[in-house]
């Protein structure tokens, strides 16, 4: 009954998968030339086989094999046809046909998604999990046969998972300096990176440079990837590293996290995290 005021509605209905294929429905067919009638559970052959049945007692059923028994009968004795005042009132009203199919969609955006996921206070944890996410992601772009079985992630796995975190984190705080360092523009004299000498690498990341570039140091402590101050997986990540180094004092924390970021105000930070440190 439900299906049938579907298909017979011009409303909006409340599911987006429904809306696409009752919209083919309607385009295929026109009220003019085909009644919709409502067929009961007991006389429907599909509902009775979706329900589940033993092999013996579908090798005897009539109905499968014969269908209702109205069909064999006088069209008299078909079900009702349908009538309008069976249509359900939607509250949102617009032209199903307009619709088309679309993927499933996020409701959040990428960077509320990052900062919402449950690390249980552990970066460690955090960049894991963003780093599952982004594997699933690569293997339900590939065909069955090519996806691969192992579970194990890879350090270059991991590495891809740090970047998009720091993408992420880039994002929500250097915005502006992202989209002026993108256009060759010189970032704002007030912003935190001023002096700094960032830029963008091919990877998306704001890394800066300095007077470590003829250095035989590797190419992330020369160019440490950019982190705003205070900013809570920022906290989280020299926490981990705090944790990690055996309870580093400030200083040589500091000097650790700049082997790969470059924290704004980032003594500060690290002085932070080694008073509110429960251990230290």
């Amino acid at each position: 009954m439900t299906v049938i005021s579907w298909i017979n509605t011009e409303s909006a209905l409340p599911d987006k998968f429904i809306t696409n294929r009752i919209a083919v429905i309607q385009e295929l067919t026109t009220p003019d030339h085909i009644n919709s009638r409502y067929v009961s559970s007991k006389d429907n052959p599909a509902d009775f086989v979706s329900r589940g049945v033993s092999p013996q007692k579908m090798s005897t059923c009539h109905l499968w094999f014969y269908g209702p028994q109205f069909l064999h009968g006088d069209k008299q004795r078909w079900p009702v046809a349908y009538d309008k005042h069976w249509n359900i009132d939607y509250e949102h009203k617009f032209d199903l046909k307009e619709q088309t199919t679309s993927l499933a969609s996020m409701t959040t955006s990428q960077e509320e998604m990052i900062y919402t996921i449950n690390h249980r206070n552990s970066f460690k944890v955090l960049n894991r999990i963003v780093a599952y996410v982004l594997r699933f992601i690569k293997q339900c772009k590939v065909k069955n046969h090519q996806r691969k079985s192992s579970i194990l992630l890879t350090p270059e796995k991991l590495n891809e998972s740090l970047n998009t975190i720091i993408k992420v984190i880039q994002s929500a705080d250097f915005k502006d300096e992202m989209r002026k360092l993108l256009k060759s523009y010189a970032i704002s004299p007030s912003s935190l990176l001023n002096g700094l000498a960032p830029f963008v690498n091919t990877n998306g990341i704001i890394r800066v440079a300095g007077r470590l570039e003829t250095s035989s140091l590797s190419y992330h402590a020369k160019h440490p990837m950019a982190l705003p101050y205070n900013d809570p997986l920022v906290t989280l990540l020299m926490q981990d590293t705090h944790k990690k180094k055996l309870h580093y004092g400030p200083q040589t924390l500091l000097a650790q996290v700049r082997q790969k970021c470059w924290p704004i105000k980032g003594l500060s930070m690290a002085r932070s995290v080694v008073q509110h440190c429960i251990r230290c």
